[in-house]
């Protein structure tokens, strides 16, 4: 399950990748998603994001508790949950940029409105197939696929606060 999860994030930074390298030639990179908007208060306003931004990170602290599984927990503790909480802040960082520059600066109601932000953009830079089943089809069962499918609909569901089960 985990390999699926990994490939599910894979999907996801292969995506915003091609998004930006797409964006980047036409627009350049902006700066403008990371300057507080005054409507939201402005930099008061980062307050409000961060209540959300360290409930979403709620349970990474749990490595603390295998310290008996580990040879040197001093040590290897707290390097597992820096490195957690910089890599998983780099990537939503990342994606969430990703998103932005592909929607565009002016269409940001349309992207807070969208049920699936991945999956439109999907759509709009790579293809209606993009799939991590398109590409893994030939070795693997209807049963694996669904798996793979739900890791996709999770990756893509974290980024909405909503998750969907997909095939049961």
């Amino acid at each position: 399950m985990l390999a699926l999860e990994g490939l599910s994030v894979l999907a996801i930074l292969v995506l915003s990748g091609v998004i930006v390298a797409k964006v980047a030639p036409t627009t350049g990179l902006p700066v403008a998603p990371f300057i507080p908007s005054a409507e939201f208060d402005g930099w008061s306003g980062i307050g409000y994001g961060l209540v959300f931004t360290i409930l979403s990170f709620a349970g990474f602290e749990g490595a603390a508790t295998l310290s008996e599984e580990v040879i040197n927990p001093r040590r290897s503790i707290p390097i597992a949950i820096m490195g957690t909480v910089l890599l998983a802040g780099v990537f939503f960082v990342f994606v969430s940029y990703a998103q932005v520059i592909g929607y565009g600066l002016d269409q940001i109601e349309a992207l807070g409105n969208t049920g699936a932000p991945l999956n439109d953009l999907a759509i709009k830079y790579v293809s209606e197939n993009f799939l991590i089943t398109d590409y893994f089809q030939p070795w693997m069962d209807d049963t694996k696929q669904e798996h793979v499918v739900v890791c996709v609909d999770l990756g893509d569901g974290a980024q909405q606060g909503s998750v969907s089960k997909g095939p049961q």
